[in-house]
């Protein structure tokens, strides 16, 4: 009867100590499985980071083009300004002249200034 009963517990122990290995081996497939599924996470998160860099070294470099045009069409502006004002002193003493009757014994000058007659 002892006998009987210690291989019945042997027994017992044995499909539990199993079970309890095959648990540990079942939990054990899911842990890996997750640590793929992260490490595949993070491979695609590297990516991701990787792409948004070199947008954003696209987006400078397009900004910095951009800084330059603008500065090169204000220049431009200021040089149009420029001109037009020059445009438009010349125009004034033409009617001068014709108001006036200047002719060509007279010269101008300009000062940046003011406008000078040099007789």
């Amino acid at each position: 009867e002892y006998k009987s009963k210690s291989t019945t517990l042997t027994s017992k122990l044995n499909r539990l100590k199993q079970g309890k290995i095959t648990e540990f081996q079942k939990k054990i497939r899911d842990l890996k499985g997750e640590v793929t599924i992260l490490k595949d996470m993070v491979k695609s998160s590297k990516n991701e980071v990787r792409s948004k860099d070199i947008s954003i070294k696209k987006f400078k470099k397009r900004l910095t083009s951009l800084e330059k045009i603008s500065q090169i069409r204000s220049k431009v502006s200021e040089i149009n300004s420029l001109h037009s004002g020059h445009s438009q002193r010349e125009r004034s003493r033409e009617r001068d002249d014709e108001q006036y009757g200047y002719d060509d014994e007279y010269e101008y000058e300009n000062d940046n200034q003011n406008d000078q007659v040099i007789v």
